[in-house]
């Protein structure tokens, strides 16, 4: 900082320079306004002539709007009196509508390639939006390659941060690439001419690195992987994006992990548990993952999108409607309730008291590849058919390697030929040798 003679106080070296450039030019020559032109485009990359696209980008915001003033009225999303501050951007933009801005968000990250008019698009962005709501709590769930990151991670984080530069916001994932990924994502935004010209949220260049960029009003984000270290950061809102990797969906250990690890350590980072806002957003992978897990103790409101539609769906919302017709209904579509017809219950399976000597045994192996906490199990069973039914008579289940596998294998083969003495024994090996 230094002092500007004739000034009103101090201001930036930067700042000193143009003005003193300014003056120069005024009673200069051509050749010093040009120069003042072309230092100017550098030092200030938010001027339409530092960006080419910005044209382009005026004009779809501008159809953003003509397609605002065809929608039915509605209120637009704002904070509590409460949550107010002089930090806070009162833009009338039509990006200040959840749905134009993540349209916005895709023609950013797509090379001008416009998002379409999907139903689905519209009755996501609208339930997603209620995050702006105090003590909102919101589980997501979409199948793959339906923007669920993007909409759900990456653009609510920059929106809210352009309503509110004040917001601090924890982003948590199943590993730190992909925490990396996702805060890349909305710094990009965040530092896009589009963005500064219709909010006034600005990044500090003091504290810009990806996964850790603060504003200059306070706010912020921070990314990390949930196994990562965040003690003494607090949050006004948290989203968890992709709680478990698709791998370690049967991994007991881990889904067990990382729903204690929600429980205690991430939800104790909201400043205020009471209005702090809470996003779970991932697929679902099984009945106990972190999805289920806070659906079962409730208070969460679930925006839940099927693959496809197991029957006859009318959703409303912001004045319009949308039918989606019945097709067929897939394994995990994201309905893992009660009436799910996949769902497979300990009650649904008898017991027997003795086994025919001479029925034929199989014994079956679903190999893991590798011991210890944090893999596979590895599972034996030895059935044997009794009519139209199939009996277990014998279960051996660990995290081993593959060759304690094999051991294992031979030690049951012996039990059972001692038990049963079949004439015969047949082996199958599914990837896994030895």
């Amino acid at each position: 900082m230094i002092a500007v003679p004739g000034g009103s106080g101090l201001c930036t070296k930067r700042r000193a320079l143009v003005k003193k450039l300014i003056n120069e030019a005024i009673s200069g020559d051509a050749k010093d306004a040009s120069a003042l032109i072309s230092l100017c485009a550098r030092l200030f990359p938010d001027s339409d002539e530092a960006d080419p696209r910005a044209a382009e980008d005026d004009a779809f915001v501008e159809k953003l709007a003509e397609r605002e003033r065809r929608l039915p009225t509605r209120t637009a999303p704002s904070l509590p009196r409460a949550r107010r501050s002089e930090t806070m951007n009162e833009t009338t933009s039509p990006l200040r509508n959840f749905e134009f801005f993540v349209r916005m968000v895709f023609r950013h990250e797509n090379d001008g390639k416009e998002l379409g008019d999907e139903p689905y698009i519209g009755f996501i962005c609208d339930r997603v939006q209620k995050v702006s709501e105090e003590g909102a709590r919101l589980v997501i769930n979409m199948p793959p390659r339906h923007l669920k990151t993007s909409i759900g991670t990456v653009s609510v984080s920059a929106w809210l941060l352009g309503l509110n530069p004040a917001e601090k916001i924890q982003i948590f994932t199943y590993s730190a690439q992909l925490a990396d990924e996702i805060g890349y994502r909305i710094r990009e935004v965040l530092r896009s001419t589009w963005f500064k010209r219709h909010f006034q949220t600005r990044l500090t260049s003091d504290r810009a690195s990806v996964t850790d960029f603060a504003t200059t009003a306070g706010g912020g984000v921070y990314a990390a992987s949930a196994s990562g270290s965040f003690i003494g950061r607090g949050a006004t809102v948290i989203i968890f994006d992709d709680p478990l990797d698709m791998d370690d969906a049967g991994n007991l250990e881990k889904r067990e992990k990382i729903n204690q690890r929600f429980d205690s350590a991430i939800m104790s980072r909201l400043n205020d548990s009471k209005i702090g806002r809470v996003v779970i957003n991932g697929h679902r992978l099984h009945e106990d993952d972190l999805s289920g897990h806070v659906l079962a103790m409730g208070g969460w409101d679930l925006i839940a999108l099927s693959f496809e539609a197991p029957r006859d769906e009318l959703f409303s919302f912001g004045g319009r409607s949308w039918h989606r017709k019945p097709d067929y209904e897939a394994l995990y579509q994201q309905f893992l309730g009660e009436s799910h017809s996949l769902r497979i219950s300990r009650d649904q399976f008898g017991s027997f008291a003795f086994a025919p000597k001479d029925a034929p045994i199989l014994i079956t192996v679903d190999p893991g590849h590798r011991g210890g906490p944090g893999h596979s199990f590895t599972v034996m069973q030895a059935w044997s058919p009794c009519g139209n039914e199939f009996l277990l008579l014998d279960q051996w289940r660990e995290q081993t390697d593959v060759e304690e596998a094999c051991w294992a294998l031979k030690v049951a083969a012996k039990k059972l030929s001692t038990c049963y003495r079949p004439d015969r024994m047949v082996w199958l090996w599914a990837n896994l040798s030895a």
